[in-house]
């Protein structure tokens, strides 16, 4: 037994510091990524062989083993993780192929004109800053006969300023599979606070992620209803006004849907003490 254990000593003994094995990665690759993952990537391959030898799956050729391992790791890394592809899927804007296809010809024109810099809120007429909207917001408003548009790269930022412009202080009917999660409060978090702003009144649930089969079912913290008694085992409710309860041993406050001292759109929640559990919004 102890002579299996001496060359189990013996073979680990074989593998290579951390330190030589990083400067022989150097001379053989031109390492393009950053340092540490290359020292991670060496710390998990002998990790890997330590672990392969202790159970006597590996004996021989240690040294060998290991860089060819990390040869193949290295090539990977050094590889563009974004590489082009063929869209067979019969979707021509397609989020997961990188929306819609830039013509070669524009994508380089439009390099050789905001490289190394570009005057992009800045007017070269006036010497003064200028607005971003302005290089293209002349051409949307002769497309759409209109006297002034806005332009984002974001639907979810268009649909809000669109609803925020048009339907103000008016009623908009929303799909339940249309409520959009806006962020997460991850448990082992220590007080934490945020604060909503918006031009008008703003309706948020917060819901236990441990406990949500669908969105908007499940235990509820912060719950749009008439009231705490009627959602679940809702903390608060919508109609309570600024307050605080206890929810899994969280202290959770919310400064209610009328907002802050009677202001619609200037809202706060807070959990004091540490978050134990997955809250989302």
């Amino acid at each position: 037994m102890n002579k299996i254990k001496q060359n189990t000593r013996e073979v680990l003994k074989s593998i290579p510091s951390v330190d030589s094995i990083i400067l022989d990665t150097y001379k053989k690759f031109n390492i393009t990524f950053h340092h540490s993952l290359l020292k991670q990537i060496i710390k998990e391959e002998i990790k890997q062989l330590k672990f392969q030898i202790i159970n006597n799956n590996i004996v021989n050729d240690i040294e060998k083993i290991l860089y060819k391992r990390l040869s193949k790791r290295i090539k990977e890394n050094l590889k563009n993780r974004l590489q082009s592809v063929i869209n067979g899927t019969g979707i021509v804007l397609h989020t997961g192929l990188g929306r819609a296809p830039i013509d070669k010809a524009i994508l380089k024109k439009t390099i050789e004109s905001i490289y190394p810099y570009s005057n992009l809120e800045f007017n070269l007429d006036s010497n003064s800053r200028g607005e971003r909207n302005n290089h293209i917001s002349y051409l949307i408003n002769s497309i759409l006969s209109c006297e002034s548009s806005i332009i984002l790269n974001n639907n979810a930022a268009a649909v809000l300023l669109a609803l925020n412009t048009l339907s103000d202080n008016k009623e908009v009917i929303i799909s339940r599979g249309e409520l959009v999660e806006i962020g997460q409060i991850p448990s082992g978090k220590w007080n934490v606070r945020i604060y909503l702003t918006a031009s008008s009144d703003v309706d948020v649930q917060i819901y236990d992620s441990n406990d949500v089969t669908k969105f908007s079912e499940g235990k509820a913290v912060v719950a749009w209803c008439a009231d705490a008694k009627t959602c679940n085992i809702g903390a608060l409710g919508s109609d309570e006004g600024a307050g605080y309860a206890m929810y899994k041993h969280m202290r959770v406050g919310y400064s209610g849907y009328g907002g802050t001292g009677g202001m619609p759109g200037k809202e706060w929640i807070s959990v004091e003490g540490v978050t134990t559990t997955n809250l989302i919004m």
